[in-house]
């Protein structure tokens, strides 16, 4: 059975999040829920989730330094970032999905387009996985 630790500063886009979890796997996966990057930090080190889907702008610890994190982490997960704000900002290169990309995020997926796009990520993590 899947770990899954859903990272966002909004308890809408957990209720959200999990729903389409729920929806994909046909065994319910366990589900950790954090609010910061501080508290997911905490949640990764206690429980190992097999996959982290985190909010790239969240109080404390943001989804770019969670992402590094996780992905040096012995027990990398496989890491899908999400974000409502993809675009470029005035001083960026690149955008933001772009530059967690770039950091070792596995996946990327616009909320706006969430439904369609997190069970995409999460075909890429079974395909990936399924011969192991």
């Amino acid at each position: 059975m899947f770990k899954i630790l859903v990272a966002d500063d909004s308890s809408q886009v957990h209720r959200i999040v999990k729903s389409i979890l729920h929806e994909y796997f046909e065994v319910r996966p366990t589900i950790y829920c954090a609010l910061d990057g501080a508290q997911a930090k905490k949640i990764f080190a206690e429980n190992k989730p097999d996959i982290v889907i985190t909010d790239l702008y969240m109080p404390l610890l943001d989804g770019f330094n969670l992402t590094i994190y996780f992905k040096t982490s012995e027990d990398a997960p496989y890491v899908i970032a999400i974000s409502a704000n993809p675009e470029y900002s005035e001083n960026d290169q690149v955008s933001s999905l772009e530059k967690v990309k770039q950091l070792g995020a596995d996946a990327i997926v616009d909320k706006s387009v969430m439904f369609d796009g997190l069970p995409q990520a999460l075909d890429k993590y079974c395909a990936a996985t399924s011969g192991e």
